[in-house]
């Protein structure tokens, strides 16, 4: 997933194409554990490569953009009591290059999940390392399939969580999402610790971004709430 917007669209395709099935899923949120340093670099460079060498221009090389990859991998050094300490596995999250190269790593498990034909899998949807998926198999797949995909690689481990109440939900990104009268429906969802702090409006800023934050606020949820009367809460 690019975006929440980009969730919200696929949810209303899922809406379009799967109606007869949503009063049976399960509303399923999954996150992955510690993501950035439990990648292992010899897959997440073999990731890379196997993207990178589907370019249709190969300027960079291939070669020495792994070999940039490279150094940012081995040579994260941070001190703590005055000692250093080199990471030796994963990535940082603070390289400009820590979320794609994420992102990048974890496509191949991804397509394995998506590819297996033991599951139906209606819709995976990930962004980082939030994913969600409506289940439509019933409890004991879910189950069977949690173990799964925890089998998949020896360090990527997944915890799930689930809606045992379909009008209830579960919360996904600044979403929460909820089935009611056969339809997967959104509303706002934000975390107890947002305060809701916006940009000063005596500040230096020039007054057209101070003036545009309430109207951008009010897009953005009236995009997220499908139902008109959460809108209006």
């Amino acid at each position: 997933l690019k975006d929440s917007s980009e969730f919200l669209f696929q949810l209303h395709k899922f809406n379009l194409t799967q109606q007869e099935k949503i009063d049976n899923i399960i509303l399923v949120s999954w996150d992955v554990v510690a993501m950035f340093p439990s990648i292992d670099n010899a897959m997440g460079l073999e990731a890379c490569q196997d993207l990178l060498e589907k370019r249709d221009v190969l300027f960079p090389s291939t070669t020495s953009i792994l070999d940039a990859t490279r150094i940012t991998l081995e040579n994260n050094i941070s001190y703590f009591n005055n000692v250093a300490y080199v990471q030796n596995n994963g990535t940082a999250m603070g390289p400009h290059n820590a979320c794609s190269y994420a992102d990048i790593a974890m496509h191949p498990i991804d397509q394995i999940i998506n590819n297996n034909k033991d599951y139906e899998i209606a819709l995976w949807c990930r962004f980082k390392d939030d994913i969600f998926c409506p289940w439509i198999m019933g409890i004991e797949k879910l189950h069977e399939f949690h173990a799964w995909i925890n089998s998949l690689s020896p360090k990527i481990k997944f915890t799930m969580n689930f809606a045992e109440d379909p009008l209830e939900g579960i919360e996904y990104l600044d979403t929460r999402v909820y089935i009611k009268e056969s339809f997967i429906h959104t509303t706002l969802f934000t975390k107890p610790s947002d305060t809701h702090a916006y940009l000063n409006p005596n500040s230096c800023h020039p007054k057209h971004v101070c003036s545009n934050i309430p109207q951008g606020v009010a897009k953005r949820i009236k995009r997220i709430c499908s139902e008109e009367s959460e809108y209006l809460k």
